[in-house]
């Protein structure tokens, strides 16, 4: 029987690189010296960390989407 291999970064590491790098999988993976994939691999495996990742990409949205309606002058009101 294999032996599992121990996991090099506890959840929470994993975490705080997304939140340095704003939910981008590739920026953490540099961060953190590791393959984009181990980061997708942390977010299948632990919900918390998918669940760190998709409140930093609704963040990240919100920002350039309000961004953007102030550059253009759309009200917010028009967009419902």
């Amino acid at each position: 029987m294999a032996k599992r291999q121990q996991e090099r970064y506890k959840p929470e590491q994993v975490i705080e690189a997304l939140r340095k790098c704003c939910g981008i999988p590739a920026r953490a993976a540099t961060m953190l010296d590791c393959d984009r994939q181990t980061v997708l691999n942390y977010c299948k495996k632990y919900p918390k960390v998918q669940a760190a990742r998709t409140a930093l990409d609704a963040g990240y949205v919100a920002v350039i989407l309000d961004r953007f309606l102030r550059h253009t002058g759309i009200k917010p009101e028009l967009l419902t």
